[in-house]
């Protein structure tokens, strides 16, 4: 039983002495291991190393300690519990959660030690919430630690605990009644980790409520009580027995027991023998004949036919799979005929336990309910078969539903799982059995009308039915009569099954019918998970969906937040915890009353208060509002005032100013002339008229591109040979400029150069490709670029402008100016002065405007912004490329996918994507395509990701197929996968074909132009591998034989090795210039991935390096790919880091056979700051989990570890070490599974 015990906890207990019994030893070696877990060491001693702070110096917290020992409701430190000569010295410590196991340790003694100063044994008495292992008392810490404060490391040593001379104790706090029983153990040396009632010789287990405090429930009746307990190396159990005062209705006092050996009761007669199952120590005989009551040790004997000394039942539970003394108890006679079941008799009710808490009195009355459930309600309707149905009637009801058969079957699952010893056990089982038999039939009956659920495919019964049956069936149970789900019932069908499987499985009970049920209730679990479920009559299916269209909902909640708040209430209750308790029923009071205030008052969901009802979103705005305003009022019942909203400062009108000198019958002549139907009002047409009259109407790009070309061609025809050295007044860049700080409301800054001044500047690095719009709004200056007569005329003009401002008003421009200058500067722009009237301009990222590659400066501000990252290359598992990605006969289940998908991936701890487009989707769905990627973008952002987008591909197919062809082949990696551009536009760009360089020009600055602002969007990968040559050699020989081609031979539009690097190299250059053009604000990149090797030539290695040196010229944030060794993956990180160029991005890595994988490869990414993206998420058409030889022969795929991807198709994770691994990176702490 100890171990048992110790398996479920993460206790700190003591190892046992060499000499100690060899079932202790064993027990304490467990749990020493269990120890050096919670305290994260892995040495093999028996010490461990532990860190130490101080509690308290005041006594009377020992009050508050969760062991319970001197609980203020006993006494305190008078408490017959608070009798350890530990709390008397005040050597006690209070252990944090990985070592008080809830309550496990209590009572637990440890020798604590510093090096070079003290030591002392101390006892654990209660838990606490900090880092440090143990937190003692003054007198202990002070002792041990050599010191008033601190933290201090420590060794620790299990040792036995000292026991006064009064032996055990067990004070009974709770015992007013002969139903139920509390108590607390304590001067032991040892903590407790089982422990029993024994009432007229028959012994109960008791259950650790918390601390060191036990519970039992008793049938009632008994005159003579006592206690036994388990802890690691020791039994103590009564004797001689206590009895109770009242003989006729026997009650348990509180009182202190004293524990010694069992008194044996006297042996029963042959109608009480023992069933087979049954713990045969009270009855000493049996009632199976043939069998023999043999002792297994003091805690259990058993019915047996044979036993031989020292021998292990493989029969037994794992955990109780210990030797056999095999002594004979009692005598076995002639066994008795089985009793049939009583019939129902009332059963007392018991009284609360504690905080009030129901508990049931014993198994017998849920055994009984079950008994008359079955005899009124079911029947076995279908000839020559054991299945039972549950009849229903009322309502929608009538014949035979999923909910009452799955009710049913939960009944009896929950049943056979608590029953533990009990006669009735083998009537139960037959029933739980014919129960399932019955919900199976359901099933087999519903393949012929076709699931009812979103089709994964039948999953039960060897792939023949579907694991969740139609809603209704005849009375007969031959025939579907309704159509539909109930998930209800099928929810309660599994809940049912498991419990059955689980409570038998690995016990002696083992009934023949569990592997068939086992099996059923697993597929089960995979068809509930794979199939989206719909609620009854698709209301709640509908709402979701309608929700993911971006379409309002509004439906009410009342049946899930009133089982919610109830749920919550019983938690606290069961905490044990007055505080807990309080706080929780007064928040759930509270919402209680702001949601049921929110239908009366007419702020309900439409369902409810009709068509003027809140949307869901609104309703529960209002309800938050309600109980944050409830939260804060004495009672909860009445609302607290609403919060005065801030006022918002009042705009003085600049007719007030001192500076006001505008002619205001002037104004108002104006005003009537563009008022022309003379309404007091000037309309949008009035108001463009008005603007064009006075010349300050905003033009379009092209117009103002325009009126600039002319205007400088006039200024150079004007100017003559010796070059232009004024500008014309009036012309209509400056009026548009001045046009534009006027309205802006800045002041004007004439341009101190030319226009073709202004060209010549913004053609330096950092400025080509500028925007037409930003050419007419900002314009950049460099004095030395000045002619010098035009020089003198500006110095002459300043020092006459100078000589009629103030100080104040030059410096306060002075300090604006730099400002500006200096923010520019921070983003990696390197100029004289920059001038943009229009306000708004100047909040805009100028650098993202400004094509060229980010500074250094820049892009380690935006790694500074961004956080670590953990990300995946993404394919939703049922699609086998890009293609079936945006595919418009399923995008809709697409999206679902994803959302199931994502949820699962970011739980794990994932956090962004990498998704690879396609050129030949937007040319064939141009605006369609768009839009698709958008709605992926809402998908991936609901659900926390960020998300790079790849825009060209250099890997495995050079073609497309047909349209609509599916290119997958079973078995085979990335099988369906083609490269963006396919050869044949990709040979057309490099042959010069224009409409080749059109069609990808395009396809860039259209799909980066749509997302170049949107945060959706965090970075752009513009071409992914474009080096690789090796793709269509590898998959060659299998195409050839898919399409008969001759050996060696491939179609003629195809480019391999040289031809198709020097096609490619050219447009990675004109793809970075084309994604330039519309500015985007994310950075670009294109990863580093064929590094030179030892195994290179001279001219290769040069050559790889020449490449890869270009790629991170050309790309403002590095990235790379390395299925590497950790050691090789760390090194290309820290040199290309190196460069100062921010976080390097690993964009793939993880394949497992290649010893590049999550474990050993995460450390590394943390270490160096460098995002990763996995290869692969689910498992799926990719085919990515088998390697990339399986082109050349699919057998390659079926042996060693997964290739790349994370989880299975249905969600479950491929590693659990993995996924703690991923856990510990992402959030800190590590996932325990």
């Amino acid at each position: 039983m100890a171990s048992r015990f110790a398996g479920l906890t993460l206790a700190l207990l003591g190892l046992a002495a060499a000499a100690a019994a060899e079932s202790c030893s064993s027990t304490a070696g467990s749990l020493m291991l269990q120890a050096r877990r919670g305290l994260h060491k892995h040495a093999m001693s028996e010490v461990v190393t532990a860190s130490m702070g101080l509690w308290t110096d005041d006594a009377s917290t020992f009050q508050g300690g969760s062991c319970e020992y001197a609980s203020a409701s006993q006494g305190g430190l008078q408490s017959p519990s608070a009798t350890s000569k530990y709390l008397e010295s005040r050597a006690v410590c209070l252990a944090n959660p990985a070592i008080y196991g809830n309550g496990v340790a209590c009572g637990s003694c440890w020798k604590a030690q510093r090096e070079g100063q003290g030591s002392m044994v101390v006892q654990i008495i209660g838990s606490h919430g900090g880092s440090n292992n143990l937190d003692c008392f003054f007198d202990a810490f002070n002792t041990i630690a050599g010191a008033h404060a601190g933290t201090f490391e420590v060794s620790l040593e299990p040792v036995e605990c000292e026991v006064t001379g009064a032996g055990p104790v067990a004070t009974v706090v709770d015992g007013d009644n002969a139903w139920y029983t509390r108590a607390i153990f304590s001067n032991l040396p040892h903590a407790v980790l089982a422990a029993w009632i024994s009432v007229d010789g028959k012994a109960t287990e008791m259950r650790r409520t918390s601390g060191a405090t036990w519970e039992a429930n008793l049938g009632g009746g008994g005159s003579v009580v006592g206690f036994k307990v388990s802890s690691s190396c020791s039994t103590s159990g009564p004797s001689p027995p206590t009895p109770t005062p009242s003989p006729t209705t026997p009650k348990l006092t509180t009182t202190t027991t004293t524990m010694a050996t069992t008194t044996p009761a006297p042996t029963p007669s042959p109608t009480e023998c023992a069933a087979p199952a049954d713990d045969c120590r009270d009855a000493g005989c049996c009632q199976q004949a043939g069998q023999t009551c043999y002792e297994k040790d003091d805690f259990f004997a058993g019915c047996r036919s044979s036993c031989e000394p020292g021998s292990v039942n493989p029969a037994d539970p794992e955990q109780y799979r210990t030797p056999w003394s095999c002594d004979i108890v009692g005598s076995s006679p002639a066994p008795a005929p089985i009793p049939t079941p009583s019939p129902v008799q009332p059963v007392p009710s018991p009284g609360p336990g504690p905080s009030g808490a129901f508990r049931t009195s014993e198994v017998g009355s849920s055994k009984d309910r079950l008994f008359e459930f079955v005899e009124v309600l079911t029947n076995q309707p279908v000839s020559g078969s054991k299945a039972r149905a549950v009849q229903s009637s009322g309502g929608a009801a009538g014949g035979i539903v999923s909910e009452s058969q799955g009710y049913g079957l939960l009944l009896a699952g929950t049943l056979l799982a608590a029953m533990g010893s009990d006669s009735d056990f083998g009537r139960v089982s037959e029933l739980t059995y014919e129960l399932f038999l019955g919900w199976r039939r359901m099933c087999e009956l519903s393949a012929a009308g076709g699931s009812c659920q979103d089709d994964e495919g039948f999953q039960c019964g060897g792939g023949q039915y579907p694991c969740l049956p139609h809603w209704k069936f005849g009375e007969d149970l031959t025939q579907v009569v309704g159509k539909g789900a109930a998930p209800d019932g099928d929810v309660d069908a599994l809940m049912g099954m498991l419990l059955a499987v689980l409570a038998l499985e690995g016990t002696s009970r083992e009934p023949a019918w569990l592997g068939e049920v086992g099996q059923w209730a697993y597929d089960t679990c995979k068809q509930f998970y794979l199939s989206s479920t719909v609620a009854s009559h698709g209301t709640v299916a509908d709402l979701w969906h309608a929700h993911l269209r971006g379409e309002e909902t509004s439906m009410n909640p009342l049946g899930m937040v009133v089982a919610l708040f109830g749920a919550m209430d019983h938690a606290a209750v069961l905490e044990n915890d007055p505080k807990i308790l309080e706080l929780t029923q007064r928040f759930t009071g509270c919402a209680r009353a702001a949601v049921y205030a929110a239908f009366r008052d007419g702020r309900g969901t439409r369902d409810m208060v009709g068509p003027n009802g809140l949307t869901t979103e609104k309703f529960v705005d209002s309800v938050a509002e309600d109980l944050s305003r409830r939260l804060v009022s004495a009672d909860g019942t009445v609302l607290a005032p609403k919060a005065e909203a801030a006022a918002e400062p009042q705009k003085v009108s600049r007719k007030y100013r001192r500076n006001y000198k505008v002619d205001e019958k002037a104004m108002q002549d104006m005003f009537n002339r563009f008022d022309t139907d003379s309404s007091g009002k000037i309309d949008f047409e009035e108001f463009v008229e008005l603007a064009l009259e006075l010349g300050i109407a905003p033009l379009e790009a092209e117009a103002v591109k325009a009126e600039m070309e002319h205007q400088e061609h006039k200024a150079d025809l004007e100017a003559g040979p010796r070059g232009r050295v004024r500008r014309p007044r009036g012309s209509a860049g400056l009026s548009l400029a001045r046009t534009y700080s006027n309205v802006a409301g800045l002041p004007w800054t004439s341009p101190s150069s030319s226009e073709a001044t202004l060209r010549r500047s913004m053609s330096k690095p950092g400025f080509s490709n500028v925007s037409p719009a930003l050419h007419s709004l900002c314009r950049v200056t460099s004095a030395s670029q000045m002619p010098h007569r035009r020089r003198a005329k500006t110095k002459e003009r300043r020092k006459r402008h100078n000589s009629s401002v103030s100080t104040a008003d030059r410096a306060e421009a002075a300090t604006s100016q730099a400002a500006q200058r200096s923010s520019i500067r921070s983003e990696g722009l390197e100029v004289r002065s920059i001038h943009c009237p229009m306000r708004w301009l100047l909040s805009l990222h100028l650098a993202s405007l400004c094509a060229g590659r980010w500074s250094a400066e820049r892009i380690r501000a935006w790694g500074r912004r961004e956080s670590w990252k953990l990300g995946a290359n993404y394919l939703p598992a049922h699609c086998a490329n890009t293609f079936d990605l945006f595919d418009a006969r399923w995008f809709d289940t697409t999206l679902l996918a994803a959302e199931r998908e994502l949820r699962i991936a970011r739980a794990a701890g994932f956090s962004a994507l990498r998704i690879l487009l396609h050129e030949e989707l937007f040319y064939r769905d141009g605006a369609d395509f768009l839009d698709n990627v958008s709605k992926l973008l809402d998908v991936f952002h609901r659900q926390g990701m960020s998300t790079m987008l790849v825009l060209f591909d250099a890997c495995w197919r050079p073609d497309s197929g047909e349209p609509g062809e599916d290119l997958y082949i079973p078995g085979v990696h990335n099988s369906a996968s083609v490269q963006c551009p396919t050869h044949t536009v990709l040979r057309a760009f490099g042959q010069g074909e224009a409409w080749a360089k059109k069609r990808l020009h395009q396809y860039v600055t259209a799909v980066v132009g749509r997302f170049a602002t949107d945060p959706r969007v965090a970075i752009w990968d513009i071409y992914n591998e474009p080096t690789m040559r090796q793709s269509e050699h590898l998959i060659l020989p299998r195409l050839a034989a898919i399409n008969g081609w001759a050996a060696g031979s491939y179609p003629e539009h195809w480019l391999l090795d040289g031809p198709k690097l020097n096609t490619i190299l050219p447009l990675v250059r004109q793809a970075f210039e084309w994604a330039r053009e519309v500015n985007p604000v994310q950075p670009l990149t294109t990863a580093v991935w064929d590094f030179p090797n030892s195994e290179d030539d001279e001219d290769v290695k040069e050559y790889k390096a020449a490449v890869n040196s270009e790629m991170v010229d050309l790309s403002d944030i590095i990235s790379i790919h390395c299925y590497c060794s950790p050691d090789e993956l760390e090194q290309h990180i820290s040199e290309l880091a190196a460069k100062g160029r921010g976080p390097v991005l690993v964009t793939e890595f993880m394949a497992r056979p290649r010893n590049s994988t999550l474990t050993n490869s995460l450390p590394v990414l943390r270490r160096q700051g460098a995002w990763g993206y996995t290869w692969g998420l689910f498992q799926g058409r990719s085919n990515t989990h088998v390697p990339w030889n399986t082109w050349l022969d699919t057998e390659l795929g079926m042996e060693g570890p997964w290739f790349h991807d994370v989880f299975y198709g249905n969600g479950t994770a491929y590693s659990e070490e993995e996924l703690k691994e991923i856990w510990w990176h992402t959030t800190g702490s590590q996932l325990r599974l």
